[in-house]
């Protein structure tokens, strides 16, 4: 399949945009009717809600500092 192979070229395209390969990633999710495909691709272009599970890959543990005065 042409688009898949386009997506593949691009993940693998350090210079290209991921958000150009999500946008097909989207466009393969109508293609396919594949509702998950397309729920996940619309949620890494525009942000997932806060009441969505976010996948583990964006979840970062961190700590933070800060001087506070007043």
């Amino acid at each position: 399949m042409r688009l898949v192979d386009e997506i593949v070229e691009m993940a693998a395209d350090g210079t290209r945009s991921i958000a150009d390969a999500l946008r097909k990633c989207l466009i393969l999710g109508f293609e396919l009717k594949n509702d998950r495909l397309k729920e996940w691709a619309e949620k890494e272009l525009n942000g997932y809600d806060r009441d969505d599970v976010v996948p583990q890959y964006r979840c970062v543990a961190l700590n933070s500092k800060g001087n506070f005065t007043g």
